[in-house]
C-alpha cells in the first residue's frame, strides 16, 4: 500500500531524508517512531536533531571543496520528508515543535537566494538549436536538440525522459485509447517516471513535416546513432565527457548521461547558439534561466497560449503531474 501512495522519486527523496533522522536516533539511543503518547524526552531529542541539520545545512561542503549553506527548501524538506514517514508508515503524529518553526523562519532569512525560474524553450529556440545542429555539425550538439525536442513535446521534466521507457517507444506500443499511428499523424512517448497512473504515462505527439523538430524522428535518431539499447530499462541519453571546449559522446551503450552533466551540455548549446541564457529580474517576474524544466514550461504557455482554438493532440499537464 506505502509502496503505491507516492511517486518512485518521492520516495527515493523522502527515503535519503529520513536516513538523517534513523541516524541520529541510533546515535542517541532513542526508538525511530514517535510513541504513544509522545514523550518530552523524544520531542528534546527532536528538537536536537532540528538544530543539528540547521547547523549541516548552513555549513555544507561539496565535493570540490566549495562551501555554501542550502536553499531553505532543501532545509524544509528534511522535515517534511520525516513527518511524512511518521504518519504514513508509523501512523504516528507529526512533529511540528515550536523549535521547527523557528528554525524554518531563520534559514529562511539567513540562507534566502533571489528567486529563479526556468526560462520557458520554445519553438523559436528549437529553430536555433536546429539551425547550430545544421552549422556545427557537431554530435553532442545534435544530441542536446533532440533531447530537448522531445522533452518540449512531451511536456518532460529530466525525470521523465532520463526514465523513458525505450523499448516500448521504440516499437510504438498501441494503447487502450489510440490506434497504432507510427509517424503518420501522430506517434506515442512513453514514459515511467510520470507522477501518474500506468494508463496514461504516454504522450501523443503530433507528426512534424520538419524532421529536425518532430520528436519522433529525434528518439529514433538518438537511438540509432548512438546505439542505445532498446529495453523497457535503458537509458535514452549516452554518456558525454567534456574535453576542452567539446563534449565527447562514450560509445558505450550501457553508459548514460546524469542531470547536471546534461545541464551545463544544454546551456553551453543554448549560448552557442546565440539564446541568452539569463533574463534579469523586473517588475514583471524573477530572474529566468534556461534550466531543463524549460521545455515544459514552454510547452505549458504553448498550450494556454493556443486557448484551444486548434485541436492539438497534447495530453493534459494537470492530470501528467
Amino acid at each position: 500500500v506505502l509502496a503505491d501512495s507516492s511517486a518512485a522519486s518521492t520516495r527515493m527523496t523522502y527515503s535519503g531524508n529520513f536516513q538523517k533522522w534513523v541516524s541520529y536516533a541510533e546515535r542517541s539511543g532513542i526508538p525511530i517512531a514517535p510513541p504513544v503518547p509522545c514523550t518530552d524526552l523524544f520531542m528534546a531529542h527532536f528538537d536536537r536533531f532540528v538544530l543539528e541539520i540547521f547547523q549541516e545545512m548552513e555549513t555544507k561542503s561539496y565535493k570540490n571543496g566549495r562551501q555554501q549553506s542550502c536553499p531553505p527548501k532543501s532545509f524544509s524538506a528534511v522535515f517534511t520528508a520525516v513527518n511524512s514517514v511518521f504518519d504514513k508508515v508509523f501512523l504516528a503524529q507529526r512533529m511540528e515543535s515550536r523549535v521547527l518553526a523557528q528554525a524554518r523562519r531563520a534559514f529562511a532569512r539567513r540562507n534566502s537566494r533571489p528567486p529563479r525560474k526556468a526560462r520557458p524553450v520554445l519553438p523559436h529556440h528549437i529553430k536555433m538549436l536546429c539551425d547550430l545542429s545544421d552549422s556545427a555539425a557537431s554530435p553532442w550538439i545534435t544530441l542536446v536538440k533532440n533531447v530537448i525536442v522531445i522533452m518540449l513535446m512531451g511536456a518532460g521534466r529530466w525525470a521523465c525522459v532520463d526514465a523513458m521507457d525505450v523499448e516500448k517507444t521504440h516499437h510504438h506500443v498501441k494503447t487502450p485509447c489510440l490506434p497504432e499511428n507510427p509517424g503518420l499523424t501522430h506517434s506515442l512517448l512513453f514514459w515511467k517516471n510520470r507522477k501518474t497512473q500506468d494508463a496514461l504515462s504516454f504522450t501523443t505527439i503530433p507528426t512534424l513535416r520538419d524532421k529536425r523538430m518532430d520528436a519522433r524522428s529525434c528518439f529514433l535518431d538518438i537511438v540509432s546513432t548512438h546505439n542505445r539499447p532498446i529495453t523497457s530499462h535503458s537509458h535514452l541519453i549516452p554518456l558525454c565527457h567534456k574535453r576542452g571546449t567539446e563534449w565527447i559522446i562514450d560509445p558505450d551503450p550501457q553508459k548514460y548521461m546524469g542531470y547536471r552533466a546534461f545541464l551545463d551540455m544544454f546551456k553551453e548549446t543554448m549560448h552557442r547558439a546565440g539564446c541568452e541564457s539569463v533574463i534579469p529580474a523586473s517588475a514583471e517576474g524573477p530572474e529566468q534561466d534556461f534550466t531543463l524544466h524549460g521545455p515544459r514550461r514552454g510547452f505549458v504557455k504553448l498550450t494556454r497560449d493556443d486557448k484551444t482554438k486548434v485541436p492539438l493532440l497534447y495530453e493534459v499537464v494537470g492530470i501528467q503531474g
